[in-house]
């Protein structure tokens, strides 16, 4: 198999890779092949992620098993298959939680007619399957604009919702004291 060179969306570094999904070595930036992306919209018709039916559970899984070493659970956060690799939970040493993320837009995504430059939302997911839905889905076309995952933070144990939306608050106002324009939920 080749090899493929990709510059990181980021930092500009020249990763080399086998994966679809990668891991920047030098910033830590988490983003799909362009190509990945583009080839699972033209041949996967999905009908919902949020109820997916039996048949879209079967192209998600087989969509996932595609950048499977997320699995592995030597890493320092990674996915925990439980009913299906898309339904895979987030865990670090051996203990599920939840993950805020922050995801980097292209600048063509408007809310309010203001342009937003990072999205933050919070997953029990892998934050990398959670973004691979938003570049998939795409219904307010804000999965067009997004590039890359910037950062992620880990909690473990169980979140009420309260909770959950505090955390991501607190990532959105790391962004917003830089000067950036940011939205979640």
């Amino acid at each position: 198999m080749l090899k493929i060179n990709k510059i990181c969306p980021k930092c500009n570094h020249l990763e080399n890779s086998l994966e679809v999904l990668v891991n920047c070595s030098r910033c830590s930036a988490w983003y799909f092949l362009d190509d990945f992306i583009e080839n699972c919209k033209e041949n996967y018709n999905i009908q919902s992620f949020l109820r997916s039916t039996g048949e879209d559970l079967k192209i998600l899984n087989n969509i996932v098993k595609k950048f499977n070493w997320i699995f592995d659970e030597k890493l320092e956060l990674y996915a925990f298959e439980s009913t299906s690799y898309f339904k895979s939970t987030i865990h670090k040493n051996g203990e599920a939680g939840l993950c805020t993320y922050s995801i980097k837009l292209d600048g063509t995504w408007t809310k309010n007619n203001d342009v937003v430059d990072y999205y933050v939302g919070q997953t029990g997911k892998h934050p990398c399957i959670r973004f691979l839905t938003h570049l998939l889905e795409d219904k307010k076309g804000r999965g067009n604009a997004m590039i890359y995952i910037d950062d992620l933070k880990f909690y473990p144990g169980y979140h009420g919702y309260l909770e959950r939306r505090k955390k991501e608050l607190l990532m959105e106002k790391v962004y917003l004291d830089q000067g950036y324009s940011v939205y979640s939920r």
